[in-house]
């Protein structure tokens, strides 16, 4: 899709987007008889917003550039403190507030009678692009119209992975392309795994490869409960789009495919060397629980 006909296919529905301006003011008040019982957001043809819209905002900074996010929730609060208090707290900007500092707060922007009155909505999103009218960055599960690119994307995560390796153990070897993605289909076939791409502009920049492992080995079987696992085996995100959370939004489809699935844990493995990913999966909650080390056999 050419990008300054983004906007228009927008409104003629191609992505099932809205779209609404921040300049404007798009509220919609819902009454009962004459009194506001609730104020809610609204595109510029006056259709109240719903979970799984997509919304390009408009306007946001001084070069004019547009914001595309993806409504992810829409829940209704009887006040602040209910907010704060609730389990989206955090999310919401409580901090290291209480409650009811971080609800008192708001009256800066939002008045207690209207809080009284008509309630608070919290509006959970996910954000799909910042690129002013750039394509539109989506995360799907993977088709077989996508297979050369995640050849190239797996190609590229072993040269750098290749790259990283001071040992030398770690190469690119002739075949590898077309070997490993069969590779990759086996694996999901024979242990429930799926992998998900992020496509932007009709190519995948980006995916991920999820497995399932509800049974130990012999071994895991002698000393562990063994617990359902989801295991991440490989994430990559082609370098030129690096940096945008693409990453973290292929490992949040991972896990819920995980979670879905009855997974109790996500496991994955890092090449210590790779301390950007490393640095990733710590900031996405994941925590050190077995250590692998190596040296030269010198004796």
């Amino acid at each position: 899709m050419d990008k300054k006909d983004l906007g228009g296919a927008w409104r003629d529905g191609l992505a099932a987007a809205a779209t609404m301006k921040l300049a404007d003011m798009p509220f919609r008040l819902i009454k009962e008889g004459k009194k506001t019982v609730e104020v809610r957001l609204c595109d510029e043809k006056r259709r109240l917003l719903r979970v799984g819209d997509i919304v390009a905002f408009s306007r946001v900074n001084a070069r004019k550039e547009k914001l595309f996010v993806k409504i992810t929730m829409l829940k209704k609060f009887t006040s602040f403190f209910e907010l704060f208090s609730s389990p989206l707290g955090d999310a919401a900007g409580k901090g290291e507030m209480s409650s009811e500092a971080a609800a008192r707060s708001m009256y800066e922007y939002y008045s207690p009678e209207n809080e009284a009155a008509l309630g608070v909505l919290a509006i959970g999103f996910e954000l799909l692009s910042q690129e002013g009218g750039g394509d539109i960055v989506v995360i799907r599960e993977f088709d077989e119209k996508f297979a050369e690119d995640v050849k190239n994307l797996m190609v590229e995560l072993q040269e750098h992975l290749a790259k990283l390796d001071t040992r030398g153990v770690l190469v690119l070897k002739e075949g590898y392309k077309e070997a490993y993605y069969e590779f990759l289909l086996k694996e999901c076939e024979k242990h429930a795994g799926k992998i998900f791409i992020a496509e932007e502009g009709g190519k995948a920049v980006g995916c991920v490869v999820a497995k399932i492992f509800d049974d130990g080995d012999e071994e895991e079987k002698l000393t562990t409960t063994c617990p359902k696992i989801g295991f991440i085996s490989d994430l990559i995100v082609t370098e030129y789009r690096r940096g945008g959370g693409i990453g973290k939004r292929l490992i949040a489809a991972a896990e819920r495919y995980f979670k879905n699935s009855g997974c109790k844990y996500t496991q994955l493995t890092v090449f210590a060397p790779n301390e950007k990913a490393f640095e990733l999966y710590k900031k996405l909650g994941f925590k050190v629980n077995h250590m692998y080390l190596s040296k030269e056999t010198d004796i």
